[in-house]
C-alpha cells in the first residue's frame, strides 16, 4: 500500500482561468524547495503563490517548464507541498486546506 501525502489548497482563492472550478494546490520543488500553486482543473501554475497574477497556461504539459529558483527540476517532478513548507511562505493554517 502506497501513502500519499496530503494536497493543500488555498481555502478562499480559486483559480481564475477555468472560472473558478481548479483549486489551488501548493507543490514544491523536490530539488531547491520553491514553492507554487498548481490548479487541479487545468495545470495553470503561478510560481510566486503570493502573486496570482502572473501565471503559466498549460505549464505541466510544457517540458520547459521548470522551476524559476534552481532552474533544474520540471514542474511535474514537483511535491506536495507539506504545511510546514506553506507556513515558511507566510501562509496561516486558516489560509490553506
Amino acid at each position: 500500500m502506497k501513502i500519499n501525502s496530503p494536497i493543500f489548497s488555498l481555502k478562499t482563492t480559486r483559480c481564475e482561468c477555468c472560472s473558478g472550478q481548479g483549486a489551488l494546490c501548493f507543490s514544491t520543488c523536490s530539488n531547491c524547495g520553491h514553492i507554487a500553486l498548481v490548479c487541479d482543473e487545468v495545470g495553470t501554475i503561478f510560481f510566486n503563490p503570493k502573486n496570482l497574477e502572473i501565471a503559466v497556461y498549460a505549464g505541466l504539459e510544457d517540458p520547459n517548464c521548470i522551476c524559476p529558483k534552481c532552474q533544474k527540476t520540471h514542474i511535474s517532478d514537483f511535491k506536495n507541498s507539506t504545511g510546514e513548507e506553506i507556513q515558511s511562505l507566510g501562509f496561516s493554517i486558516d489560509d490553506y486546506e
